[in-house]
């Protein structure tokens, strides 16, 4: 009977490694983003950057600009999502990845797309009351 159980801590080790995967990837982008240069960056476009253990995101006031979020269980994986092309309909504008790593790499190459975005339809953003100036 022994041998259909494994043992709980089998299971609780394994989540702590993926719990400190995704802990590390969320610091490690957030800390790129308070590099002086990054930093710069983003307050030149009147961007903020907010970080929650489980997630980071850039906004523009209210306005969510781009977000990824890291899952702190076995699974491992990570959703970015471009919330400027989820407001504007794009497909896809949610995209979900094996890992931490690969959601970083996601959101970098993201991020461009969505601010793009955010400066076309900014007028648009304004009239529907999601953005204020």
């Amino acid at each position: 009977m022994s041998d259909w159980f494994p043992p709980k801590e089998h299971y609780d080790k394994n989540l702590a490694f993926f719990e400190n995967q995704a802990r590390e990837a969320n610091d490690s982008l957030y800390a790129e983003f308070q590099s002086p240069e990054n930093e710069v960056k983003l307050k030149g476009h009147g961007f903020s950057i907010r970080k929650k253990a489980t997630w980071l995101e850039v906004k523009r006031g209210q306005l969510e600009v781009i977000k990824v979020i890291f899952n702190f269980d076995q699974s491992g994986r990570c959703r970015v999502i471009n919330q400027i092309g989820k407001l504007l309909g794009q497909v896809p504008s949610e995209f979900d990845f094996a890992s931490p790593a690969e959601g970083v790499d996601a959101f970098k190459k993201q991020m461009p797309d969505a601010i793009d975005s955010f400066y076309k339809n900014r007028q648009a953003f304004m009239a529907q009351g999601l953005l204020y100036e």
